[in-house]
């Protein structure tokens, strides 16, 4: 049976999916949040949580599920991602522009004049990427090197680069996704706390945990047989190697 404990650590903290889907799918927390990486003032009255899945025009065409969606009145259409792993069956990049697109042509309405509200993917990422140095980095879109379109933007946080984030505010926030003993940070933040609230509530749930550690087991023997198809692979090509090195 699920029970709320005052745990002084988590199992889980914020960079897992579940318990940042459930930390932050209210508006006071999502207002807080695009508010400090946007550095906007944004009212939690403009915010509404919408559905997180947007469905593929026919059946040919692929869906998107987004962790967190946030429309802002007339402004914004958000997306918010915590990305854990680092995927290796895809480019993380390519995953995004799509995300990205997908949530563009749907702000736009029959009969309207190809216009739309600013689309952000605001992705948290536990692992770092090639090409991004920055804690914060920003992908837009380009033409022969010159800044087609300023308001749609994908914007990616290394959260292991924390230390390198400017804005301290954020630092904070980064501090907490990243930390299991999350009270700690009690105090810091009427918002905050009640971010900490959530993610030990969620940990406490022991249906939840049992999803997510079955969860965790399958990424990890994917990961585990990743890696041994990899070295097999790679010993394979040695050999190969050796032998034309004998033969010649």
């Amino acid at each position: 049976m699920s029970q709320t404990k005052e745990l002084n650590t988590v199992q889980f903290n914020l960079t897992y999916d579940e318990i940042f889907k459930g930390s932050f799918s209210d508006s006071s927390t999502a207002t807080k949040l695009i508010n400090i990486v946007l550095n906007e003032n944004i009212n939690e009255n403009d915010v509404s949580i919408t559905s997180s899945e947007l469905l593929g025009e026919s059946i040919e065409i692929k869906s998107s599920f987004f962790d967190v969606r946030i429309k802002v009145a007339n402004e914004y259409d958000i997306d918010l991602e915590m990305q854990k792993y680092k995927p290796t069956s895809y480019s993380l990049t390519n995953r995004l522009i799509f995300y990205l697109s997908k949530m563009i042509s749907s702000s736009v309405k029959e009969g309207e004049n190809y216009t739309s509200k600013a689309c952000v993917s605001i992705v948290f990422m536990d692992f770092s990427i090639e090409d991004y140095d920055k804690c914060i980095n920003e992908i837009e879109l380009l033409v022969n090197k010159e800044l087609v379109v300023s308001k749609h933007k994908i914007i990616l946080i290394d959260l292991t680069k924390k230390d390198k984030c400017d804005n301290l505010e954020l630092s904070k926030w980064l501090n907490l996704m990243t930390s299991n003993d999350v009270l700690s940070f009690k105090g810091e933040d009427e918002i905050m706390d009640k971010v900490i609230k959530k993610v030990i509530d969620l940990n406490a749930n022991d249906k939840l945990l049992a999803q997510m550690m079955s969860r965790e087991k399958f990424i990890r023997d994917q990961q585990s047989e990743e890696y041994n198809r990899k070295k097999q692979l790679e010993e394979i090509e040695f050999k190969k190697k050796e032998v034309a090195s004998k033969e010649k």
